[in-house]
């Protein structure tokens, strides 16, 4: 979804469509988890799309003739900038401590991948390998802390207990209750 239309206009060569295939499939249910919750999150959306374009862009071409070194350096600290600007406001705004500590974790995780990228420059890491995945499962983490399940469990208990206590006052349960005694 998102990435067809980056990929288009980006024009990539068949050959390297089928090699993001998998990113791609992770990356849309992450877009797709922030359209879900679009009303709560657009800062959120727009931080994960702007690191989109900077990744499908290459960062623009701004530092293609660097190391592979320090291109990965450049690029994890792009990326980690990109986010933190974007989502800030938003922490600051819903003083949500849940908030916090996700975006906190993703914001040290990409550092984690900058120092790895400079330090691990020809070894191909665990977190090299599945970082897309650890990415999809901290940005469920993100989109999951936007929420209070407090609130809604409570809820739902106290639905529950008020059905619980109309169908006890209910004749027909006094009626069953009475004659199986």
């Amino acid at each position: 979804m998102l990435e067809g239309i980056l990929t288009w206009l980006q024009l990539l060569a068949p050959s390297d469509l089928l090699n993001l295939r998998l990113v791609q499939n992770q990356s849309n249910l992450v877009f797709v988890m922030y359209l879900v919750t679009f009303k709560r999150s657009w800062h959120f959306a727009m931080a994960f799309i702007f690191c989109e374009l900077l990744a499908m862009f290459d960062l623009f071409g701004l530092f293609s003739q660097l190391d592979h070194k320090w291109y990965g350096v450049i690029f994890y600290i792009a990326i980690c900038l990109t986010w933190s600007m974007v989502i800030v406001s938003q922490i600051k705004r819903t003083n949500n401590n849940g908030l916090a500590f996700t975006c906190s974790i993703m914001i040290l995780f990409l550092m984690f991948m900058a120092w790895g990228s400079w330090a691990n420059a020809d070894i191909e890491t665990y977190a090299y390998k599945n970082y897309a995945n650890i990415i999809v499962c901290i940005h469920a983490c993100i989109i999951a802390s936007l929420y209070k399940p407090r609130a809604y469990i409570d809820d739902m208990v106290c639905k529950l207990r008020n059905y619980g206590i109309s169908l006890l006052h209910a004749y027909i349960v006094r009626l069953v209750c009475y004659n199986f005694r």
